[in-house]
């Protein structure tokens, strides 16, 4: 089975053994940084049982979901929730366990991540401005607006 992985940016494909362009399956040992410079016709597979992935290919299937969950430029840390990102941040795949499983771990990992660049940047003693000006580095100003509104909002802080 394949878990296909689309985004404007990139079309890697997953796990343990890899199919290569002319359909070859070879076996592969790859970090979860080298994923992302498979080819577009290459692929990874990867064995689910009845709820995770198993085998060797499940670490880099759960370090690749981190690497692309904490990659704003892939999955944007300003919307307010996970199901909010637009259909071009999702990913495909026909069967249900692998496409649950990798949807929870980023959403999961996601989330994490956003709390963690607040909880490193917020000083309650700073304006809504100041803020907003402390940007952390690899998040676009954008972004990190949106964001920090969220946070701030009365509704939110409601809900906390």
């Amino acid at each position: 089975m394949f878990l296909k992985y689309n985004t404007a940016l990139a079309t890697p494909i997953f796990f343990d053994f890899c199919k290569d362009s002319h359909g070859a399956m070879k076996r592969r040992h790859l970090k979860v940084s080298n994923i992302l410079n498979l080819s577009c016709e290459e692929c990874i597979i990867v064995e689910f049982d009845d709820v995770a992935p198993v085998g060797e290919a499940q670490g880099l299937l759960a370090g690749f979901c981190g690497l692309s969950a904490t990659d704003s430029s892939i999955f944007p840390i300003g919307f307010v929730k996970w199901n909010d990102l637009p259909p071009q941040f999702s990913f495909e795949t026909t069967e249900s366990i692998a496409r649950r499983y990798a949807y929870n771990s980023i959403s999961r990992k996601w989330d994490s991540r956003r709390l963690k660049l607040w909880d490193n940047t917020f000083d309650p003693l700073k304006s809504r401005s100041k803020l907003m000006a402390n940007v952390p580095s690899g998040i676009s100003p954008d972004q990190w607006t949106s964001y920090v509104d969220y946070l701030l909002d009365k509704k939110t802080q409601v809900c906390s």
